[in-house]
């Protein structure tokens, strides 16, 4: 699941079964963190519109972070290093 923050107040968040059958913990781990930025990815793109239309983004940081917590370590190691191997290279065909 994930929780999608911001001024320290939950704005979305979601938890649901995966569709997808994962061959191994990590892919598992890997689908719902790319299902998690999908939606950051669409809130991020709103905040930037709504300022590029004068909409008063009231907050105490100009710029729009992210930050993404992972606890297993080879679904970061994918996540980050781009490199197809031979027990991830269907991850990108999906």
């Amino acid at each position: 699941g994930y929780v999608i923050m911001f001024a320290g107040c939950p704005i979305l968040w979601g938890s649901k079964l995966q569709s997808l059958v994962a061959l191994s913990t990590t892919e598992a781990e890997y689908i719902a963190l790319l299902t998690a930025l999908r939606e950051v990815i669409a809130i991020k793109n709103l905040m930037d519109e709504l300022k590029s239309r004068g909409f008063n983004i009231r907050h105490p940081t100009p710029h729009i972070k992210c930050r993404v917590f992972e606890d297993n370590k080879s679904c970061i190691e994918i996540a980050t290093h781009h490199k197809t191997r031979p027990r991830t290279k269907h991850l990108s065909v999906r």
